[in-house]
């Protein structure tokens, strides 16, 4: 097989396996961010999950709720990008069409005790990316480019630019973790920062697997024969610690959720 088919083809796997998990968590206030379509993100008895549907012969997306085996519609023609801690939900929903591949976004805070809508941000093709509670991470969706990250100060309501070319953004106790987007598998930065954006350090390169206890699981790329790595570290970057042996496919188990 061809070596940049192959390339694609690993990169292709392990991004929709990072997306493609049905989430639950339960731990207290902890967020809980879903950024692929049709996957279930359950949290405190909420299931919160973003759908597809036609209007008009166009395809668009909505973030659906149900709470006590009742569902309901939270809004229609948004990003498939939420955050959920079975109290609040923050999605991103679509004002206009600028051109062919760009909207201007609006993020919304959803009450889910009072039902309250509440405006929080508006930018070019702005999407969600985690919350830890007094920061919101949001970001412009670049496409190939990856996100333009900010961390959004929901109490002073402020942005801080954290970093650019990002694939996945992982929230953890005190820190946040962020992978590199690129259009070949390899190994590339990831980094740590501080809950307000603050402070990135480079701690490794690879593939984010999951950020759990301050611990950062990834998998490093052999070119030679394709196959994969995983390591362990901690947030720091220290501790570095290999959790298998050099295989064709990444255990379930390393992934996030």
């Amino acid at each position: 097989m061809n070596k940049k088919i192959t390339k694609i083809i690993i990169m292709l796997f392990m991004v929709m396996a990072f997306l493609g998990v049905s989430k639950n968590a339960d731990a207290k206030d902890k967020y809980v961010t879903e950024r692929g379509v049709n996957r279930n993100t359950t949290i405190k008895g909420i299931s919160v999950v973003a759908k597809q549907y036609e209007e008009a012969g166009t395809y668009k997306y909505k973030i659906i709720m149900k709470k006590n085996g009742v569902k309901k519609t939270i809004a229609k023609n948004t990003t498939t990008d939420f955050t959920t801690n079975g109290k609040i939900i923050y999605y991103s929903a679509v004002v206009k069409k600028i051109s062919s591949y760009e909207t201007k976004n609006c993020i919304y805070k959803y009450d889910i005790k009072t039902g309250k809508y509440t405006k929080i941000i508006s930018g070019k093709s702005y999407i969600v990316c985690g919350c830890s509670g007094r920061y919101l991470y949001c970001g412009i969706d670049m496409e190939a480019d990856g996100i333009k990250l900010y961390a959004y100060d929901l109490k002073k309501k402020r942005k801080k630019y954290m970093t650019s070319v990002v694939a996945n953004v992982l929230v953890d106790g005190n820190h946040v973790v962020t992978s590199t987007n690129a259009g070949d598998a390899g190994n590339y930065p990831i980094n740590v920062f501080k809950l307000n954006g603050t402070g990135k350090k480079k701690v490794c390169d690879g593939g984010l697997l999951s950020f759990e206890n301050n611990k950062i699981y990834y998998y490093v790329v052999r070119e030679s024969d394709w196959k994969n790595k995983i390591y362990s570290c901690k947030y720091n970057g220290k501790q570095k610690k290999a959790m298998t042996g050099w295989v064709k496919k990444i255990p379930e188990k390393y992934w996030r959720y």
